[in-house]
């Protein structure tokens, strides 16, 4: 409840709780895992793609298109109504299980589907705006320990901190980490890793291409 007080309490920007708004929040709490959490971990996946798309998708998909607002707006209570948050600010209340789509709310028209590419330039601008959230890399076992991975040594040299922040570049790399990890997870979770191998690398052929 304390980090949903905190983001309701920031600047809400031209539309609403819009990225404008929601950025700099993910900062926030990026720089107090680093400070507070003794095994945070930002990987290549989960925190390259997985973890931007946390933020991106409360905008983009939650947002209330209208006639007063054709591009999308996100109110206070329409963010509230998908979290299952009732009461008002300093008084908020969680009610699990009470999530739901707000009253009088309309979804992105067809056409205005939030694709990949369109998801990898929101990623692009926040990781310009904020380097750090392209930083591989995890705590030590205690806050403030952060350690970097050298993307140059990870990648033979095809990617660096600056080109990964350049088109398509962080998407392919958190995608081929996955892609290149996988049977190592995979072989955890099943006996044989065959089909859900085949599975994924058909769901990821059309992101590459």
């Amino acid at each position: 409840m304390s980090q949903f007080e905190e983001m309701y309490r920031q600047p809400k920007g031209p539309r609403g709780y819009d990225l404008p708004t929601l950025t700099p929040f993910r900062a926030k709490r990026f720089q107090q895992s680093i400070e507070q959490n003794p095994y945070f971990f930002n990987g290549p996946f989960s925190g390259v793609l997985v973890q931007p798309a946390a933020y991106t998708f409360i905008y983009r998909f939650m947002s209330n298109k209208s006639a007063e607002y054709p591009d999308r707006y996100l109110s206070g209570d329409v963010l509230k109504s998908f979290f299952a948050i009732t009461g008002q600010q300093g008084n908020f209340k969680w009610t699990e299980g009470y999530e739901k789509i707000p009253d009088n709310w309309y979804k992105r028209a067809i056409g205005d589907e939030y694709t990949i590419p369109f998801f990898n330039s929101d990623l692009t601008a926040a990781a310009l705006q904020y380097p750090q959230f392209l930083s591989v890399g995890g705590n030590l076992g205690k806050g403030n320990s952060f350690a970097g991975v050298d993307i140059v040594n990870v990648t033979g040299g095809v990617y660096n901190a600056q080109n990964l922040a350049q088109g398509n570049n962080a998407m392919c790399f958190a995608y081929q980490f996955a892609q290149q990890a996988a049977p190592d997870v995979l072989k955890g979770l099943f006996s044989s890793v065959t089909k859900p191998l085949a599975q994924l690398n058909s769901a990821l052929a059309p992101v590459f291409a």
